[in-house]
């Protein structure tokens, strides 16, 4: 039952998971068009500017990742209130907890798989590239994100829900 009501909840929530990876494509590809066009790296070997890249773009991906979470979180029970699958819902023998859980998963699954794409992105970028490490450390930066990311996700569920009682 878990399963088919994660599998409902991807359905419905086409357009915020769509966002994500958008947003995701779109920040690698305007840091490498950014990368192109600066004069300055122009000198730069090739190796150098795609880790560069890779690096800024991850981290860029991250921070804009964290807005796409929010959407989603937000989307999770206002889609089900505008398709009226949440009436639908009641007459499963689908408990509000197991409905809940499958919220709760797709929303941690998208939030991990996001964050690891992200930290190994940003790895890579660390590790073959000679690039200078950043001033504060990588586990901050992407923990500071992370937790903006987090409060986000949570007052967009929380917003979700309250709207979702009220009518």
């Amino acid at each position: 039952m878990l399963r088919a009501l994660i599998w409902k909840d991807i359905r419905v929530n086409r357009l915020p998971l769509t966002l994500a990876a958008a947003l995701v494509i779109a920040s690698y590809a305007v840091v490498a068009i950014m990368a192109n066009v600066d004069p300055s790296s122009a000198a730069e070997p090739w190796q150098r500017r795609a880790v560069a890249v890779i690096f800024i773009g991850s981290m860029t991906s991250h921070g804009l990742s964290q807005l796409a979470l929010a959407v989603l979180s937000g989307n999770l029970f206002a889609a089900e209130r505008v398709d009226r699958s949440a009436e639908f819902l009641v007459y499963l023998p689908a408990s509000r907890g197991i409905v809940l859980r499958a919220k709760a998963a797709l929303l941690a699954a998208v939030a991990f798989g996001l964050l690891l794409l992200h930290i190994g992105g940003m790895q890579l970028g660390l590790i073959f590239g000679e690039l200078p490490p950043p001033d504060t450390s990588l586990f901050t930066m992407v923990g500071g994100i992370s937790a903006v990311g987090f409060c986000g996700a949570g007052i967009g569920w929380l917003a979700s829900c309250y709207i979702a009682h009220m009518n």
